[in-house]
């Protein structure tokens, strides 16, 4: 049977209401409704239509062959046809809540080509065809607002009255998710955090350990990244991004030169009336001997010496003429832009340095807060539990910090760390999300790439992270990454602010223009998505948080005094058993997901 027959057979089979099908909805139906045997068709053009952006094409001729095509037995038809059909979205009516894990895990399934069991509560069809993902984590939305809550199901219909404050999310997406936000009986969790890294299961970590600590490193292993340092806080040296040198700055020039290639560098700072100025500066090189020991007077006239953390005093400076200019100088002398700086939140010390450098290993990233990220670790910390010995005791005495001695405990740092392995002082029970999934997915798929935008730094492991200050950064940041990331999580915190939920925005917006602004940027990113990708919008939290925070300070003073000696068990537990139901209703949160349909 010719293709042009089984089309018109298959046709006439059709009903009206399948006139909303996808090409290889229709394909289906046509050669399995036809009842031939064996079917001849070519996939080419239908195959590049649906092809991922992250799937290459392994073909390279384009030529049209005069051969016949090949015979293909029904059943081998109709599941290469399925695999090229639209992907969508399944859930499980089993389940009353989602959480934020299980969605993570349907994302990793589907990137890793090892999809979840038909028990999860989210699972994709299709998945090989799905694009890319990106997931809005929006605070403000309130579960309230979208759903019944007393329905039983976590997939409930969108009431109508959303379309008021929501019109965007009422007539994108079908369902509602009755979405359950991270965290414990007792405390709430980031959910950018959560969705960007994944808990290791003990055995994993161990496994981990192990091999990195058979796993030799060198010094530029700790290198931050390129793209790092182009998307973070640090000036941007022209060998990463080409820009024009703002008046004032200077940038270290390529030379060769004897000696240390590898400086640890540390300065100390004064408030003048033009804010933060250079004090003092030390550079160590890398066998441990100081280059570089100048104190600098600054421009302005200075109103706080911050002697108990600089150790500046006025008569430190009396007869000083060395300027920032000097010492700009005196590093374009001794630094190649080849070699190597150490620094501990080394940004803070080239902005006031007004030097631009592209080679840079600082001890805040390499190692991890006890906490974990994305809290930073301070340099007394580290020290003192790493390589066993106090510095910056003259905050104690009023005699500030030594620059010559933070710069040695850096280096010596990166030196035990280079010894130790890559995972020594950090938290490898976790890793980004996007690590697991390039170990995880097949070895023929190419890299994936993901890339985090927030407010708050957040731990993506080799992933892209960029810190935001307003909601128009955030869009703005997602138009330039989209058509290269394959999974994109943002975070829109303009409406939380306007509710008087956070303080994160530091220009106040008017409520109902942020339920406009909100509509508005979400309108933006989806449009900007290919077909086939899947979108997400997920609430952050349920509620307010400030009652919360209020209950944690006041556990705190129970707990102040409990230590000193006072019975105050049965307030403390009336506390505790507040902070349990505010914390639920907090993480009683709200989501969405669709795919974007294809064009065709």
């Amino acid at each position: 049977m010719s293709i042009e027959a089984a089309n018109d057979k298959g046709n006439q089979s059709l009903s009206d209401s399948a006139s909303s099908l996808s090409i290889s909805d229709k394909l289906v139906n046509v050669a399995v409704d036809s009842g031939f045997e064996e079917f001849a068709v070519s996939f080419d053009a239908l195959e590049d239509s649906k092809r991922p952006l992250h799937v290459k094409r392994s073909r390279k001729s384009s030529s049209i062959s005069n051969d016949p095509a090949p015979k293909l037995h029904k059943r081998k038809l109709k599941k290469m046809l399925e695999s090229m059909k639209d992907p969508e979205v399944e859930y499980a009516s089993t389940h009353k809540n989602i959480t934020l894990k299980t969605i993570q895990s349907a994302i990793i399934g589907t990137l890793t080509d090892k999809v979840t069991g038909k028990s999860s509560a989210i699972t994709f069809k299709s998945p090989q065809n799905v694009v890319k993902f990106v997931v809005c984590v929006v605070g403000g939305l309130r579960r309230a607002d979208f759903v019944d809550t007393s329905e039983d199901s976590f997939v409930t219909p969108i009431h109508e009255s959303a379309r008021q404050k929501f019109p965007f999310i009422a007539n994108t997406f079908k369902h509602a998710l009755k979405l359950s936000s991270p965290g414990t009986k007792n405390s709430i969790s980031s959910p950018i955090d959560v969705m960007c890294h994944i808990s290791l299961k003990p055995k994993d970590r161990q496994k981990l350990e192990e091999e990195s600590k058979n796993q030799k490193i060198t010094i530029n292993d700790l290198l931050l990244s390129k793209e790092f340092l182009s998307k973070s806080e640090y000036p941007v040296h022209n060998e990463i991004v080409s820009s024009i040198l703002p008046q004032g700055w200077k940038e270290t020039q390529k030379f060769e030169h004897e000696g240390s290639h590898i400086f640890s560098v540390d300065c100390e700072f004064c408030q003048t009336l033009n804010g933060k100025e250079l004090a003092r500066i030390s550079v160590i090189n890398f066998q441990n001997d100081v280059v570089l020991d100048e104190y600098v007077k600054p421009k302005e006239m200075i109103i706080d010496y911050l002697t108990k953390y600089s150790g500046i005093t006025e008569q430190l400076l009396e007869g000083v003429t060395t300027t920032l200019e000097d010492i700009q100088d005196t590093l374009l002398e001794l630094v190649s832009s080849d070699d190597i700086l150490i620094g501990h939140s080394l940004s803070s010390d080239l902005n006031i340095l007004k030097i631009r450098h592209p080679n840079i290993v600082d001890t805040c990233f390499c190692y991890h807060h006890v906490r974990g990220p994305p809290y930073r670790p301070g340099l007394k910390w580290l020290t003192k539990t790493h390589l066993s010995r106090d510095i910056q005791m003259g905050e104690l005495s009023g005699e500030g910090h030594s620059s010559v001695e933070d710069a040695r405990a850096c280096l010596d740092l990166v030196k035990l760390k280079i010894q130790e392995g890559r995972l020594f002082g950090v938290d490898s029970s976790r890793q980004g999300v996007i690590d697991h999934i390039n170990e995880e997915k097949p070895v023929e798929k190419p890299e994936l790439k993901h890339v985090a935008i927030d407010y708050q730094s957040v731990d993506t492991g080799s992933g892209t992270m960029i810190q935001v200050d307003n909601d128009n950064e955030v869009v703005d940041n997602f138009t330039r990454e989209v058509d290269d990331a394959d999974f994109l999580v943002l975070g829109l915190k303009e409406l939380e602010a306007s509710l008087g939920w956070s303080s994160c925005c530091r220009v106040k917006h008017d409520l109902e223009d942020s339920y406009t602004n909100l509509n508005n940027r979400l309108n933006t990113i989806y449009s900007l998505l290919p077909a086939n990708s899947v979108f997400m919008v997920l609430g952050s939290h349920g509620q307010d948080s400030s009652p919360l925070n209020n209950l944690f300070q006041q556990r705190r003073v129970l707990m102040g005094k409990q230590g000193m000696g006072e019975n105050v068990n049965k307030d403390l537990d009336v506390l505790r058993d507040s902070i349990k139901q505010e914390v639920h209703k907090l993480r009683e949160a709200v989501g969405f997901v669709t795919i974007k349909p294809s064009d065709t």
